[in-house]
């Protein structure tokens, strides 16, 4: 009986971990993540893009920065999303990039920056809706 309930216990752990959405990301400060579905680490300066969630080094969903510096978006997760920005005018470009919101993708890399110090950027994925968010404070 007790092989039962250890396997039956494994099970359920396995079982909570999945049906969470888990992102396959670890948090960290090294790479970025590794390709198809996640499995690397968040970089710093980096919003990281799990199955339904953003996330950065630290594991939370706000980054705070200094003027002008470029915050990267990567998505690995084979999962397509969108970054739409509340205001999307203050996502400037980064070099030759684009500026404003950054389109659906199922994988690679974007950048913006922002150039107001004491300002606040809200985004949002539009595919799974405001409860895959995330903030860039500028300081």
């Amino acid at each position: 009986m007790r092989k039962v309930s250890g396997l039956l216990g494994a099970l359920m752990l396995t079982i909570g971990v999945v049906s969470c959405g888990g992102s396959g990301y670890t948090t960290g400060t090294g790479g970025g993540g590794g390709g198809g579905g996640g499995g690397g680490n968040c970089a710093a300066g980096t919003f990281c893009m799990g199955s339904s969630s953003f996330f950065t080094a630290a594991g939370t969903t706000t980054l705070s920065v200094a003027t002008n510096t470029a915050v990267t978006w990567t998505n690995d997760s084979g999962v397509t999303h969108d970054v739409t920005f509340d205001d999307p005018a203050t996502a400037l470009a980064v070099g030759t990039g684009s500026a404003g919101n950054i389109g659906a993708h199922a994988s690679g890399s974007n950048q913006r920056q922002f150039a107001v110090s004491g300002s606040s950027h809200p985004f949002h994925c539009t595919i799974h809706g405001t409860i895959m968010h995330g903030t860039v404070n500028v300081q």
